[in-house]
């Protein structure tokens, strides 16, 4: 072999870096003092040639286990989607909806009283007259002041019933069958205080029966009538609390 190819530097090998990323190697510069290339116009020497060709400098070897490099993405360069979000959509629908029931509610609300008619009926005037005693009228106002009615308790029940003030001392006209197996009478007048009474007498065959109360002032005795002036076919006014209906 030449001196050239005996003192020309030797080959650098290259090896796979640690990082990926980093630059490939530079090759070494030559040493001061070793030998120059060839001059521009020079042929190359043989020697030199075919080592050059025989020993080339290999490239970086492909690992596909290693691990590749992290690739840092900017936020601000990253596309942005445009338009609303879900909630955005939601929340909207549900504005539109309350906007759209409150103005249904509002509208409805208007065309009802636009539309509704008022129906007035005609009315008679305030009859500022009286009524003849003996009318039917007038024998209620009279009679029903000294009406009342008794609520009984017994053993096997209650019940309700009808009578009338006899005089003021407390008397009070009323049915056998109301007070007959009564413990406890109560009576109640038109003017609705409640008192309570006692059975001083009765008649069973008659059907009649007389209870006391005491303590109270005020009373409308009612005057009993003369049998010798009724005639058949008079009227005749029923006045009581049937079914507990005072004043009927």
């Amino acid at each position: 072999m030449s001196d050239s190819q005996n003192n020309g530097p030797a080959p650098t090998w290259w090896s796979r870096p640690a990082d990926p990323s980093a630059p490939h190697p530079q090759p070494a510069p030559e040493a001061p003092g070793a030998p120059a290339g060839p001059a521009p116009g020079d042929e190359p020497a043989a020697g030199a040639g075919a080592a050059a060709e025989a020993e080339p400098v290999p490239g970086p070897r492909y690992d596909p286990w290693a691990a590749r490099p992290l690739q840092v993405v900017d936020d601000e360069g990253a596309p942005r989607r445009c338009g609303p979000s879900v909630w955005q959509l939601a929340v909207f629908g549900v504005v539109i909806a309350l906007l759209a029931g409150g103005i249904g509610g509002w509208l409805g609300i208007l065309a009802e009283r636009r539309t509704s008619t008022r129906l007035e009926l005609p009315q008679a005037a305030v009859d500022t007259k009286g009524r003849a005693p003996d009318s039917v009228a007038g024998i209620a106002a009279t009679a029903l002041p000294g009406v009342v009615t008794l609520h009984v308790s017994g053993g096997d029940g209650g019940g309700t019933g009808t009578g009338f003030v006899l005089d003021e001392q407390g008397h009070i006209l009323t049915n056998n069958h109301v007070v007959a197996d009564a413990k406890e009478i109560t009576v109640t007048f038109s003017t609705g205080d409640s008192v309570t009474a006692e059975l001083v007498g009765r008649d069973s065959g008659y059907d009649l029966a007389v209870v006391k109360v005491t303590g109270v002032r005020g009373l409308h005795p009612l005057a009993l009538g003369n049998s010798e002036n009724v005639r058949v076919g008079d009227p005749v006014v029923a006045i009581g609390a049937p079914f507990d209906l005072s004043n009927t």
